[in-house]
């Protein structure tokens, strides 16, 4: 029996190699999309992409705005589709530039959705953030930024989309994901790179609360969502762990690490296996 097929975007994301991952291990045939050429992927998106193709076959110079993903959706037939993609440059700041956001990932909604209605798709699955509204409050703000606007905005068109075109639609709203291979401007990251060169991280924000969710946690949620579109459902997930400010969240990891594991009143033991697996990622990256 054919293995169904899942489509992932956005593949060189951290969050995205885990999702395909989980996805490979419950037995569906995973096709990651890149935007541009494998070559101009390097650092720790290289890495990602070398661990990614192990276990899935990529396919580059498939921008969602671009003629030659239609065409690729037409040949390749996927059973599901990841929307997992958006535009990032400057997606933490105020000027983060909307209108080619709107360019980029709005506009060419309409075609995908028809074209994948057309190819026989079973599904898609959408990724939010908690910075969209009505998550906003899960970590303590009151207003959108214009990139979590344009997120919203995407997920407000593909609901309208998936119900013309008869495809189900799930979302998976991610929060703070962890794990190894994160970007390198990450908390944990940063974390362990001034601890390795003797010094103590400053945090720019250490009162903020967050909600730290182990990747493996995140990438079960797709493949949920995946499965529950099997089952004739679907489901908006939000997966979560442990929310707490990032100070916290900084110290339960240096007593964590120090103590060898041993102390279980640590708010974070409850994943020891997650931990040791990070720590072995780190002694390997020499990070």
């Amino acid at each position: 029996m054919k293995k169904k097929s899942v489509a992932l975007t956005g593949a060189s994301s951290f969050s995205a190699v885990w999702i395909a991952k989980a996805l490979s291990e419950k037995g569906y045939e995973i096709h990651s999309l890149l935007q541009k050429n494998r070559t101009n992927y390097d650092t720790i998106k290289k890495v990602r992409l070398e661990f990614l193709s192990s276990f899935s076959k990529i396919h580059e110079n498939l921008a969602i705005n671009e003629v030659s993903t239609i065409e690729w959706i037409q040949k390749f037939k996927p059973s599901f589709w990841i929307h997992h993609h958006h535009y990032m440059q400057d997606f933490r700041l105020p000027q983060y530039d909307i209108i080619k956001a709107d360019e980029l990932c709005l506009k060419p909604l309409p075609i995908l959705v028809k074209t994948l209605k057309d190819s026989g798709c079973q599904g898609i699955v959408y990724t939010g953030t908690y910075y969209e509204k009505p998550e906003l409050h899960r970590v303590g703000l009151k207003f959108e930024t214009p990139y979590s606007q344009s997120k919203r905005m995407v997920w407000e068109k593909l609901q309208s989309l998936s119900k013309e075109n008869g495809i189900p639609l799930s979302k998976v709203i991610i929060p703070n994901p962890i794990g190894p291979m994160e970007s390198t401007d990450r908390l944990l990251s940063l974390y362990f790179k001034d601890k390795k060169l003797g010094k103590t991280l400053v945090l720019k924000n250490p009162d903020l609360i967050n909600d730290f969710v182990p990747i493996d946690e995140i990438a079960d949620c797709y493949a949920n969502a995946i499965q529950n579109i099997e089952a004739g459902n679907e489901s908006i997930l939000k997966p979560s762990h442990w929310i707490m400010s990032n100070k916290e969240f900084l110290i339960n990891i240096e007593e964590i690490f120090r103590s060898g594991f041993t102390n279980d009143q640590n708010k974070l033991i409850d994943r020891k296996d997650f931990w040791k697996n990070y720590l072995e990622y780190i002694n390997i990256q020499k990070i």
